[in-house]
């Protein structure tokens, strides 16, 4: 046999003088607005927190990456010197074993 769906209302909303409980017809309750002024607080602290974060890892990155410069750039003058002396030391004639 078939079952017949219940198709009742749901429960009748509060009155509405009652200003403590939520008016989910009207959208806003004002009475929420101090914890959403808080919420709102509480993210802006966070994101400045984030922020310094970011940049102070930013700035170690920086300072890595000139050092890591600095180091390449020595290492290519050293070998530059380097190859310079081996270079002028065999451009004199090798002499010839018979």
């Amino acid at each position: 046999m078939a079952e017949v769906e219940n198709h009742s209302s749901p429960p009748s909303d509060p009155a509405p003088s009652d200003p403590s409980t939520p008016h989910p017809q009207n959208g806003f309750n004002p009475s929420r607005m101090i914890g959403i002024i808080r919420r709102k607080a509480m993210i802006k602290d966070l994101a400045a927190i984030y922020h310094a974060e970011c940049l102070a890892y930013c700035q170690e990155l920086l300072e890595l990456q000139k050092k890591a410069e600095e180091s390449i750039y020595l290492i290519r003058l050293i070998s530059t010197v380097n190859l310079s002396c081996v270079d002028s030391s065999f451009s004199m004639p090798l002499p010839v074993i018979n």
